[in-house]
């Protein structure tokens, strides 16, 4: 049916990390195939069903599945599996050829697409159902603030849209150990889309990476203007803090993060560190008991050896790190002391 729509945007985008001729061919016959079906329904729900029933026939629902990292659009043809960002880019590349009024709208780390004609009809792309603003504000937990501030539950411009693919670009980047090209993407993704937050936070992530915590720090400030509760931008803040050596400012941000997402495995580990710099072996303690509480990992075990070592339980601290030898052998080798 010809034409380059969102989506080949996209795939010639990820050229850089991994899209083939044989992926961009793929998708054609998805799109061209939706494309058919589209045409021949009257209605704004029968042409949404269309695409939905022409993506389950070549892709399964992913949901949360591991096994798509990245959301790259490439990948979901690869695996022939689908998630919020590549069902929905898919969605935005049949409504291109058909003429369909349709947007893509982000939510705190989702996307979903949103027919805009007359009263706008929202639709979660991972389900093939419609759900109405207070559904889908409830469904992903987003505050009002955020909203007023246009950094969820807006329609986005293209341009905007086209941010998300360098944001999961440069997650591609960093994962292959490309930081200066990661950072260069996830800084564009901002520049393409000022208010979306993940990828503001996402800037910090790497600048802590490449050793710019006053750096970090900024964007997460940045990041956190615009939601408050953007638990990404609290832990890179928090870390980037860390990294300066204001621990009782990196703390306070290391518990509001967990104040609205006690399970995140990720800050107990960080503020487990933290306190256990700043001598507070107890609560370092407790924080490495509740993060393997949530999951048994070598990490974990890692984490509340060391605890255990500078608390001069030696015993305890060695059957932890061998437990995370057998789980990860290569993670205990680099085991120090902090």
């Amino acid at each position: 049916m010809g034409g380059k729509t969102i989506g080949h945007e996209f795939l010639e985008l990820e050229r850089e990390v991994g899209a083939t001729d044989e992926h961009v061919s793929e998708f054609e016959e998805i799109v061209d195939e939706a494309c058919v079906q589209v045409e021949r329904k009257k209605t704004r729900r029968g042409k949404l069903e269309a695409i939905d029933r022409a993506l389950l026939r070549r892709w399964d629902r992913a949901g949360d599945d591991k096994s798509l990292p990245k959301s790259l659009l490439w990948l979901g043809i690869s695996l022939k599996k689908q998630n919020c960002l590549t069902s929905s880019v898919t969605y935005l590349s049949v409504g291109e050829r058909t003429g369909l009024p349709l947007y893509a709208v982000r939510g705190p780390n989702h996307v979903f697409v949103r027919w805009v004609d007359g009263p706008y009809y929202n639709w979660e792309t991972t389900a093939g159902n419609r759900l109405y603003d207070a559904e889908m504000v409830a469904e992903l937990k987003i505050h009002p603030v955020p909203i007023e501030r246009g950094a969820y539950m807006r329609s986005l411009s293209r341009e905007e849209t086209l941010g998300l693919a360098f944001a999961h670009r440069a997650a591609a980047h960093e994962s292959k150990g490309n930081l200066s090209a990661a950072l260069q993407d996830i800084t564009h993704a901002v520049s393409l889309s000022p208010t979306y937050v993940e990828a503001i936070a996402g800037c910090a992530h790497m600048k802590l990476k490449l050793n710019d915590a006053a750096g970090a720090i900024v964007d997460c400030s940045n990041a956190l203007a615009l939601d408050p509760k953007s638990v990404l931008a609290l832990r890179c803040r928090a870390d980037g803090f860390q990294d300066m050596g204001q621990f009782s400012t990196a703390l306070m941000d290391y518990d509001a993060a967990l104040a609205y997402d006690p399970k995140n495995i990720i800050v107990l580990g960080n503020r487990r560190l933290l306190k256990s710099r700043m001598g507070d072996l107890s609560g370092a303690l407790a924080d490495a008991n509740e993060g393997l509480r949530l999951e048994q990992n070598a990490d974990n075990y890692i984490g509340r050896g060391l605890v255990y070592r500078r608390m001069g339980l030696e015993e305890l601290a060695e059957a932890d790190l061998n437990v995370a030898k057998q789980l990860d052998p290569t993670k205990v080798r680099t085991v120090r002391i902090y």
